[in-house]
């Protein structure tokens, strides 16, 4: 070898010890600054203390995580972490925001280990905890597969006490708990997948519909039969529908065309009702001599304007027996005698009205009733 390369050896190698060892030595800086509230508090760099905050870290170069911890009380701490790369030769800086309190890693095993007891006791709210715990690793080993394990557990016994409930309600014979747990057995939610429960409870859903049915259908039936329109026409859709009663649209016709007569019957009563308070009152009327005042009560307006140049005002004031007077009551008799057998008549005739109708109105299914009807 001659000595030409071997001086190109010895430089390669040089170079190379070099770059080795300034790569080695590489370091960079890093500055902590904290907020007041932040003052003090302790700094952890990869899980080694580098005393409080604010500080400056001398550390060699390359990923590192930072974590800043401050103690409120004896079970609850803020905290600040980040994960960050420094550069070779290059400062980095940091502010710190410390979080809301926390449980701090002693306070979060003693409760950690409470909480997973009584999940295990099939506590559902501890479940939840345990859940929270193992996700954020909360005095427990930080675990997705195990946070995800007791969040399903949690689910799982909600929907076994859901189904519990609905079953009881169903045994009480709730109608929409059979459908549910009919849902239930079906999917296999909150109980044991089973087929055949899920039939069990649907026939006896339909069983307890039917019974509801036929009892509505036998206090339709008994309005119905009294004479209520709104009875006739649910009737009719009972048959219609097949509901609580065999399916039948002759028996259904049957029931509309008896509800369609009822109503008109209903309309005649309510107009013969009407007239017979009409004609009661027009009796009361000529009863009480209405009729034979009014032309006693018409000439006396005549004297009064003619005695004083139409002031009927004065009319009332003439008490003495004048021609005047005289001339009233004479036309007053004239006018009750004229009107008198007009009112006598018309008297008879109301009286008999009301007479004729009485049959129609105290019976309106007689014999007598629909033949005046049909007047």
């Amino acid at each position: 070898m001659s000595v030409k390369e071997l001086l190109k050896k010895c430089s390669i190698i040089l170079i190379f010890s070099l770059l080795t060892i300034s790569y080695a030595s590489a370091e960079s800086v890093l500055r902590v600054t904290c907020k007041d509230s932040a003052s003090d508090a302790a700094v952890f760099i990869n899980g080694k203390s580098y005393g409080k905050c604010p500080a400056d870290i001398f550390l060699d170069a390359g990923e590192i995580s930072l974590r800043v911890v401050k103690a409120v009380d004896a079970e609850r701490e803020r905290v600040f972490e980040t994960t960050l790369t420094l550069r070779d030769n290059r400062p980095e800086k940091v502010n710190v925001v410390l979080a809301s309190p926390q449980l701090n890693q002693n306070a979060a095993k003693a409760r950690a280990q409470e909480a997973l007891q009584k999940a295990k006791e099939g506590d559902i709210a501890a479940m939840q905890q345990v859940s929270d715990f193992y996700e954020k690793g909360l005095g427990l080993v930080k675990s997705a597969e195990n946070s995800e394990y007791w969040s399903r557990q949690a689910l799982d016994k909600q929907d076994e006490n859901a189904a519990r409930a609905i079953l009881t309600r169903a045994e009480a014979g709730d109608i929409d708990a059979m459908a549910q747990l009919t849902t239930l057995y079906e999917q296999g939610l909150g109980v044991e997948r089973s087929e055949a429960e899920a039939q069990f409870w649907q026939q006896k859903r339909e069983q307890a519909i039917t019974v509801i049915e036929n009892q509505e259908t036998s206090r339709v039936f008994a309005l119905a039969k009294e004479g209520d329109i709104a009875a006739m026409r649910q009737m009719a859709e009972f048959y219609r529908e097949g509901k609580g009663i065999d399916k039948s649209s002759e028996k259904a016709a049957e029931w509309e065309a008896k509800a369609a007569q009822g109503k008109v019957q209903q309309a005649r009563a309510e107009a013969n009702k009407k007239r017979k308070q009409e004609v009661e009152a027009e009796l009361v009327d000529y009863r009480s001599g209405k009729a034979y005042m009014s032309g006693f009560i018409a000439a006396g307006k005549m004297v009064g304007m003619d005695a004083k140049g139409g002031d009927t005002s004065a009319a009332s004031s003439i008490v003495t027996f004048s021609p005047t007077v005289l001339v009233v009551t004479a036309v007053g008799l004239a006018t009750d005698l004229v009107s008198a057998p007009f009112n006598a008549t018309t008297h008879r005739q109301l009286q008999n009205e009301l007479n004729a109708r009485a049959a129609v109105w105290d019976k309106p299914n007689s014999m007598v009733a629909k033949a005046y009807a049909q007047q």
